[in-house]
Protein backbone atom coordinates (compact mmCIF):
# COMPACT_ATOMS: atom_id res chain seq x y z
CA UNK A 1 0.00 0.00 0.00
CA UNK A 2 1.30 3.42 -0.79
CA UNK A 3 1.19 5.45 2.31
CA UNK A 4 1.96 9.41 2.42
CA UNK A 5 2.27 11.79 5.19
CA UNK A 6 1.62 15.20 3.29
CA UNK A 7 0.07 14.24 0.24
CA UNK A 8 1.46 13.58 -2.91
CA UNK A 9 3.02 16.60 -3.79
CA UNK A 10 6.32 16.16 -3.29
CA UNK A 11 6.88 13.25 -3.38
CA UNK A 12 9.06 10.65 -0.92
CA UNK A 13 11.69 7.88 -0.77
CA UNK A 14 11.28 4.48 -1.41
CA UNK A 15 10.97 2.43 1.60
CA UNK A 16 12.59 -0.88 1.69
CA UNK A 17 10.29 -3.75 0.17
CA UNK A 18 9.36 -6.56 2.79
CA UNK A 19 10.23 -4.28 5.37
CA UNK A 20 9.83 -7.10 8.43
CA UNK A 21 10.56 -6.53 12.42
CA UNK A 22 13.98 -7.93 12.13
CA UNK A 23 17.31 -6.67 11.91
CA UNK A 24 16.96 -6.58 8.44
CA UNK A 25 13.65 -4.39 7.99
CA UNK A 26 12.10 -1.79 10.42
CA UNK A 27 15.05 -1.78 12.54
CA UNK A 28 17.32 -1.03 9.80
CA UNK A 29 19.83 -3.87 9.92
CA UNK A 30 22.33 -3.84 6.63
CA UNK A 31 18.84 -3.71 4.06
CA UNK A 32 16.35 -1.68 6.24
CA UNK A 33 14.69 1.49 5.78
CA UNK A 34 17.80 3.62 5.62
CA UNK A 35 19.45 2.65 2.13
CA UNK A 36 16.85 3.62 -0.09
CA UNK A 37 16.32 7.04 1.78
CA UNK A 38 19.65 7.99 1.91
CA UNK A 39 20.31 7.08 -1.64
CA UNK A 40 17.39 9.00 -2.36
CA UNK A 41 18.61 12.02 -0.53
CA UNK A 42 22.34 11.53 -2.31
CA UNK A 43 20.57 11.23 -5.88
CA UNK A 44 18.29 14.39 -5.42
CA UNK A 45 21.30 16.61 -4.12
CA UNK A 46 23.18 15.18 -7.09
CA UNK A 47 20.44 16.34 -9.27
CA UNK A 48 20.28 19.87 -8.02
CA UNK A 49 16.31 18.96 -6.28
CA UNK A 50 15.56 21.97 -4.23
CA UNK A 51 16.70 21.05 -0.52
CA UNK A 52 12.92 22.09 0.90
CA UNK A 53 11.73 19.55 -1.41
CA UNK A 54 14.03 16.79 -0.41
CA UNK A 55 13.63 17.75 3.44
CA UNK A 56 9.65 16.83 2.59
CA UNK A 57 10.11 13.96 0.64
CA UNK A 58 12.22 12.38 3.47
CA UNK A 59 9.24 13.95 6.02
CA UNK A 60 6.92 11.90 3.91
CA UNK A 61 9.59 9.05 3.82
CA UNK A 62 9.58 8.87 7.46
CA UNK A 63 6.41 8.85 7.81
CA UNK A 64 5.40 6.73 5.87
CA UNK A 65 7.80 4.36 8.15
CA UNK A 66 5.60 5.05 10.81
CA UNK A 67 2.76 3.86 9.42
CA UNK A 68 3.74 0.96 7.89
CA UNK A 69 4.95 -0.13 11.22
CA UNK A 70 1.29 0.91 12.62
CA UNK A 71 -0.48 -1.07 10.15
CA UNK A 72 2.28 -4.13 10.45
CA UNK A 73 1.93 -4.13 14.43
CA UNK A 74 -2.02 -3.94 14.13
CA UNK A 75 -2.67 -2.21 17.27
CA UNK A 76 -5.39 0.62 17.04
CA UNK A 77 -3.78 2.68 19.39
CA UNK A 78 -0.41 4.31 18.52
CA UNK A 79 1.89 6.35 20.99
CA UNK A 80 4.06 8.76 18.77
CA UNK A 81 6.91 9.37 21.57
CA UNK A 82 10.61 10.68 21.44
CA UNK A 83 12.87 13.26 19.83
CA UNK A 84 11.40 13.42 16.29
CA UNK A 85 7.89 14.57 16.98
CA UNK A 86 9.22 17.83 18.63
CA UNK A 87 9.25 18.03 14.28
CA UNK A 88 5.73 19.27 13.55
CA UNK A 89 5.74 18.65 10.24
CA UNK A 90 6.33 15.11 10.88
CA UNK A 91 3.89 14.91 13.87
CA UNK A 92 0.97 16.97 12.43
CA UNK A 93 1.30 14.63 9.11
CA UNK A 94 1.72 11.05 11.19
CA UNK A 95 -1.16 12.32 13.45
CA UNK A 96 -3.21 12.91 10.41
CA UNK A 97 -2.62 10.01 8.32
CA UNK A 98 -2.92 7.56 11.40
CA UNK A 99 -6.16 8.94 12.23
CA UNK A 100 -6.87 8.94 7.84
CA UNK A 101 -6.40 4.89 8.25
CA UNK A 102 -8.63 4.29 11.61
CA UNK A 103 -5.71 4.47 14.09
CA UNK A 104 -6.10 6.54 17.22
CA UNK A 105 -2.82 8.48 17.78
CA UNK A 106 -1.48 9.62 21.11
CA UNK A 107 1.05 12.20 21.45
CA UNK A 108 2.83 14.65 23.91
CA UNK A 109 1.07 17.82 24.37
CA UNK A 110 2.22 18.89 27.99
CA UNK A 111 5.67 17.82 28.29
CA UNK A 112 8.25 17.42 25.48
CA UNK A 113 8.69 13.97 23.55
CA UNK A 114 12.66 13.95 24.14
CA UNK A 115 14.96 12.98 27.11
CA UNK A 116 13.43 16.09 29.13
CA UNK A 117 9.90 14.05 28.42
CA UNK A 118 11.62 11.04 29.74
CA UNK A 119 13.55 12.58 32.99
CA UNK A 120 9.71 14.14 33.75
CA UNK A 121 8.04 10.66 33.61
CA UNK A 122 11.08 8.96 35.89
CA UNK A 123 10.57 11.79 38.35
CA UNK A 124 6.95 11.63 38.76
CA UNK A 125 7.04 7.55 39.00
CA UNK A 126 9.69 8.22 41.63
CA UNK A 127 7.80 10.25 43.82
CA UNK A 128 4.59 7.98 43.29
CA UNK A 129 6.96 5.13 44.15
CA UNK A 130 7.91 7.53 47.41
CA UNK A 131 4.38 8.17 48.45
CA UNK A 132 3.43 4.54 48.41
CA UNK A 133 6.15 3.18 50.54
CA UNK A 134 7.95 1.44 47.80
CA UNK A 135 11.58 3.83 47.65
CA UNK A 136 13.42 5.80 50.23
CA UNK A 137 14.95 8.58 50.04
CA UNK A 138 17.77 7.18 52.98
Amino acid sequence: AQHTVRGNATGDYEMAQGMGCGSAGIAGGEHGFRQPIVRGIVADLRRGVPTGRIAARFHNALGDIIVHVAERVGEEQVALSGGCFQNKTLAEGVIQELRARGFTPFWHRLVLPNDGGLAFGQAAWSVRLFHEGRLSCA
